[in-house]
């Protein structure tokens, strides 16, 4: 009867014990992955509105970056780069505009410098 007892209650502890591993696996959701709202800054053209949206798979980040309103029209593009302890460096690619861009993700927050043919300047973007 003793060995009976035992064996339900080391089941019964590793069942526990895999539930809990599954809950925290999911608790480490990618902390990027997602679409963000806010602004390219350059001296040559002001602020600019603009959303980004990454995928993060691993560390290589993939996605879009699209600035709606700008004097040439709207422009959308490709974004590549790599993503590792809340440092995030990604080319970008909007056709007439295009450069890469450095920055740091703080909670639901995206900040940092952008280089390019036409200059440079800031982004500030958060989770839309």
């Amino acid at each position: 009867m003793k060995s009976k007892y035992l064996a339900t209650t080391i089941i019964s502890g590793a069942i526990a014990l895999c539930a809990f591993a599954t809950l925290q696996a999911q608790s480490k959701t990618d902390p990027l992955s997602g679409k963000y709202a806010g602004k390219f800054q350059g001296d040559q053209f002001g602020s600019l509105a603009s959303t980004i949206e990454f995928t993060n798979s691993a560390g290589t980040v993939s996605g879009t970056v699209q600035i709606p309103e700008t004097p040439h029209g709207a422009m959308k593009g490709a974004i590549v780069g790599t993503y590792a302890d809340g440092k995030i460096e990604i080319k970008f690619d909007m056709g007439m505009f295009k450069g890469t861009i450095s920055a740091t993700l703080t909670g639901d927050t995206i900040s940092g410098t952008w280089t390019g043919e036409e200059g440079s300047g800031t982004v500030n973007w958060k989770r839309a």
